[in-house]
């Protein structure tokens, strides 16, 4: 399968500033319509990043990827180019700084964005909430300290399960209402 733009820019960035990432990425599942999608090594499985030609994102599903989901976070970029200088920039951004090249604005707009949002969020006592109606369909996701989780739990009525972010050794430890 061919990999679009996207996909080419991040995986040259992640081999070349691999030693950056807290976690090691790795594909967690086959490319399909043009999605890639990357899971953490040591991070749970239902946190992934999602690379599409229109998307890089970070994504939660529950265990068996059936049954919903949620965008936790988006580095999209509604990418330009100017006409007349050739220069690129992001369309969403009310006063875009303008690259030279294609790669510097991914760089700057998402692939380091995407570091700090993986430096605040995995980390030990971080937990990753999941919450679904009777059905059980995900519908919302989002992570929290530990020390939030019995708030969490009382007020959240959608309230499904919560994991840890980071792995623990040995079993899974789910916490469930």
């Amino acid at each position: 399968m061919r990999r679009n733009h996207i996909q080419k820019l991040f995986d040259t960035w992640r081999k070349e500033n691999g030693h950056l990432l807290p976690f090691s990425m790795y594909l967690h599942s086959r490319p399909r319509q043009g999605c890639y999608r990357m899971g953490f090594d040591g991070i749970t499985p239902e946190i992934s990043l999602v690379l599409s030609p229109n998307s890089f994102s970070i994504y939660v599903g529950n265990k068996n990827w059936r049954g919903g989901g949620d965008c936790l976070d988006e580095f999209d970029i509604l990418e330009r180019r100017d006409p007349v200088t050739r220069e690129y920039y992001c369309d969403f951004c009310i006063e875009p700084v303008r690259y030279k090249f294609r790669r510097e604005l991914w760089v700057a707009h998402s692939f380091e964005k995407l570091l700090v949002w993986m430096d605040e969020n995995f980390k030990p006592g971080k937990l990753l909430c999941l919450y679904a109606g009777d059905n059980k369909w995900i519908g919302n996701a989002d992570i929290k300290d530990e020390s939030e989780l019995a708030e969490v739990m009382e007020t959240r009525s959608d309230f499904y399960y919560a994991v840890p972010v980071v792995k623990p050794k040995g079993e899974r430890v789910y916490v469930r209402k």
